[in-house]
């Protein structure tokens, strides 16, 4: 952060001054700042809270309030991603600055030594085979994919030129 360490907008974001902060998981803890931060002076119940409590990874005690009856339940660890952006207004942005989306994703790198997909066996389709048509046979070769080699087998109507009986329509 680049603001004076004894200015309001220090006071008010801590948060800023690191880019990851890890915390222990409690309900209702949604803002990196705090619930309230419109006005205040200062954070309160953000993560430099959050942080000072100090209760981290540890076992929520029986008699913490928050517990509420479940001993040695270990809490999760919350990683609170801080970056900012540096906005150059141009003229379209004023006086409302349109929509400006950002996102973040995070990929592991490296976690797997080898793609786990690959690991599947393969699998033949046995249910798909050739039906006879044009008053033909098919042939299903033994463990090759066998092709229609009748064209007339291939057409979706009798053109002009093709007797419907022929292409293998029963017609009375």
């Amino acid at each position: 952060m680049l603001a004076d360490e004894e200015s309001i907008l220090a006071k008010r974001a801590p948060f800023a001054k690191h880019d990851f902060w890890v915390t222990g998981y409690r309900d209702g803890e949604f803002w990196a700042a705090g619930e309230f931060t419109n006005q205040s002076r200062e954070e309160k119940g953000g993560v430099g809270d959050m942080v000072a409590r100090g209760d981290w990874f540890m076992s929520l005690e029986p008699d913490d309030e928050e517990a509420q009856g479940e001993a040695a339940q270990k809490a999760g660890p919350v990683i609170w991603s801080v970056f900012g952006f540096t906005h150059n207004p141009r003229v379209e942005d004023w006086p409302v600055m349109p929509v400006e989306i950002h996102q973040m994703h995070l990929r592991p790198a490296d976690f797997f030594t080898s793609n786990p997909a690959l690991d599947v066996p393969s699998a033949r389709n046995n249910m798909s085979v050739l039906v006879p048509c044009g008053n033909g046979t098919a042939k299903q070769e033994p463990n090759v994919g066998a092709v229609q080699r009748d064209p007339l087998s291939h057409l979706q109507g009798t053109g002009p030129d093709v007797n419907p009986q022929e292409a293998g329509a029963s017609v009375k």
